[in-house]
């Protein structure tokens, strides 16, 4: 019971994010669209990078 719960709010919340974030495409031209994926990409880049480098210092 304790798992439907959960996976019922975390649907929830997921519908959430994705309806926002169609809303923002929606309201960002073409260019303001783009640059934000620019910045979304190089961010999730940067973030791979820093864990690539954690993990090789630990080992």
């Amino acid at each position: 019971m304790l798992a439907l719960i959960f996976a019922a709010i975390d649907f929830l919340v997921m519908f959430g994010y994705a309806a926002l974030g169609s809303q923002a495409v929606r309201v960002l031209k073409k260019s303001g669209a783009l640059w934000l994926d620019r910045i979304c990409g190089g961010a999730l880049l940067a973030l791979a990078g820093s864990l690539a480098f954690y993990r090789r210092a630990t080992v």
